[in-house]
């Protein structure tokens, strides 16, 4: 029960900080997607149930932070998250670089999910925003694989 109560305060803090991202370290006006990282992790060092879960829950954490549609979000990470946790007992699932590159390649996935839900007015802005959004996710990655991995340590089954 405690690493569910760690990984929602976890989650709530990656949503306070990626939306108090201060504009002068954003990259192109992105900050770094780091709700999408905080499931990505989660999903990583958990499985996919958990992982879907903790997208269910960080969707409905950004969608009422940042005022974004909620069905796109809570499709794009759910889906990022159980993707993620498929990769869990795998021989690479816990190094750091693995953590970077699915952390991109799930921001470019999430976003072109929620693009059917919503689709950008101007398609290449929107993709120069998203690989710049990847580009910030991978480079706070492994901090949050860090944060991620102190939530499991609290966990008497491992």
């Amino acid at each position: 029960m405690q690493r569910y109560i760690l990984s929602f305060v976890l989650l709530v803090f990656s949503a306070a900080l990626q939306g108090a991202w201060p504009p002068w370290l954003r990259l192109c006006g992105q900050p770094p997607d780091l709700v999408l990282a905080t499931v990505v992790c989660i999903g990583l060092s958990r499985g996919a149930t958990e992982g879907c879960l903790a997208g269910l829950i960080a969707a409905t954490l950004w969608a009422g932070v940042s005022h974004t549609p909620i069905g796109g979000l809570c499709v794009g990470f759910m889906v990022v998250g159980a993707c993620a946790g498929f990769l869990r007992g795998t021989l690479l699932a816990d190094r750091v670089e693995v953590a970077l590159a699915v952390s991109a390649i799930a921001v470019v996935v999430s976003g072109f999910l929620r693009m059917i839900f919503v689709p950008p007015a101007v398609f290449l802005v929107w993709f120069q925003g998203l690989m710049s959004a990847a580009l910030l996710t991978a480079i706070a990655a492994p901090l949050v694989l860090w944060l991620t991995r102190l939530t499991r340590i609290s966990d008497p089954g491992i």
